[in-house]
Formats: C-alpha cells, sequence, structure tokens
C-alpha cells in the first residue's frame, strides 16, 4: 500500500517492510490491504517518469499500478 514520504522507512508488525516503487522487480511479492500479490511486469509508463507494476493474486486476478517511482509498498518478510 502506498505510504506517504513523511513516515518512516523500516519493518512493520508483521514483518512486512516498505520499498520504493523503482526497487520493485518481477517475481517480487508486495502486500496491499492484507492482500499478497506476485509482482508479474515492472515497466516505465510511456512519456511519463511514472512506473507501470503489473501483479497477480494468488486466485489469479491481475491488478496494474501505475505510480511515481518514489512511491512505497509493503513487501511481506515470510510468505
Amino acid at each position: 500500500m502506498p505510504k506517504t514520504r513523511s513516515e518512516a522507512q523500516g519493518v512493520h508488525g508483521l514483518g512486512a517492510t516498505r520499498r520504493k516503487l523503482k526497487s520493485v522487480r518481477d517475481g517480487d511479492r508486495v502486500e496491499i490491504h492484507g492482500e499478497v500479490f506476485r509482482v508479474s511486469s515492472v515497466q516505465p509508463e510511456g512519456g511519463t517518469r511514472n512506473i507501470r507494476v503489473e501483479l497477480q493474486a494468488k486466485d489469479g486476478g491481475t491488478l496494474t499500478l501505475i505510480g511515481v517511482p518514489r512511491a512505497e509498498v509493503h513487501v511481506p518478510a515470510n510468505l
């Protein structure tokens, strides 16, 4: 889940860490509102500084995020 820049980076209650969107790679897993997704694709968004991240849920559903490179996501430590 994207967080504000004013919050400190680090480890959170369930062992999840926050990483900037630009550091997320194919095959990583990210957590959004308690749901864990596998990163299937990370690409620059044409003509902008934004990044397009395609995620796949365990049930086969997909989600596409488009955000600025400094946006942060939760990366669970245990899966």
